[in-house]
């Protein structure tokens, strides 16, 4: 059986609806009540948060053509 890890000790109260980037190799995640969406880099353990003012439900990667 698989054992859960921790990875990021983000502090996120509320964190939400994370999707794997393949292409960057980042977890992408939103802190709701944090308002912020976030992108996590496994390999170097680092998250980036960019601020969006307000409580975020979602984030989706958009790739125009």
């Amino acid at each position: 059986m698989l054992q859960p890890e921790l990875v990021l000790d983000a502090k996120a109260t509320l964190g939400e609806g994370p999707c794997w980037l393949p292409r960057v190799n980042k977890l992408l995640w939103v802190d709701i009540d944090g308002e912020t969406v976030n992108l996590f880099d496994r390999a170097t353990g680092k998250n980036e948060p960019h601020p969006i003012g307000q409580r975020v439900g979602a984030a989706v990667l958009f790739m125009a053509n």
